[in-house]
């Protein structure tokens, strides 16, 4: 019964999906801009921020955006780098359509060349964002669906330029080959050196 539950709501997702697609059909107009997601909890966001603690490798970038949820603000409220750290409201994310049309078309409107979802455990709410990005080329960590069955999953990873990391465990190292991926002439990053 869960297992039917959850193919009727990855169904309801994708089609919703489609919908704000259809909406919004257009790329967003030619940029340097880069976005970055990470709706997950605090340890992902602090893995993560090994993007915000090397902006250098952003020279020559238009605008870096990262998306994170409202609640984890605070936690960025004392940097100052290049990155604009944008929040968003999960639970009316999730909930209204109108909130979720307006917040996508507010990341569509800034335009995108690149995105990367960089969070950890995907699900429908999350691909949605970074699918829907208006971004010319969309990236994801890995394949680890948490919250979708195989076949969704799968049709979701379809849809990303390339999945970064496939055979990756270890969250630091995932967020190293982002960085790589963006400008690999920055050979020491952080307390690693690639």
């Amino acid at each position: 019964m869960k297992t039917v539950f959850i193919y009727i709501k990855s169904l309801i997702d994708l089609f919703i999906i489609i919908i704000l697609r259809l909406l919004s059909n257009s790329f967003s107009a030619k940029s340097n801009n880069i976005l970055f997601i990470n709706t997950g909890q605090i340890g992902d966001l602090i893995v993560s921020s090994i993007i915000l603690e090397n902006d250098q490798v952003f020279e020559g970038k238009g605008k870096i955006v990262f998306v994170v949820k409202d609640q984890y603000l605070q936690l960025f409220k004392n940097y100052n780098g290049k990155v604009k750290i944008l929040g968003y409201n999960y639970i009316k994310y999730k909930f209204s359509l109108l909130y979720k049309y307006k917040f996508l078309m507010n990341l569509r409107n800034i335009g995108f060349n690149k995105c990367y979802n960089l969070t950890t455990a995907r699900g429908i709410l999350n691909d949605q964002m970074a699918l829907l990005s208006g971004a010319e080329e969309i990236y994801c960590l890995n394949s680890n669906w948490e919250y979708l069955t195989n076949f969704f999953g799968k049709k979701l990873d379809k849809k990303y330029t390339k999945i970064i990391t496939k055979n990756y465990f270890n969250e630091y190292d995932k967020n190293i080959e982002v960085i790589k991926t963006i400008n690999k002439k920055y050979v020491q990053i952080g307390r690693a050196h690639v």
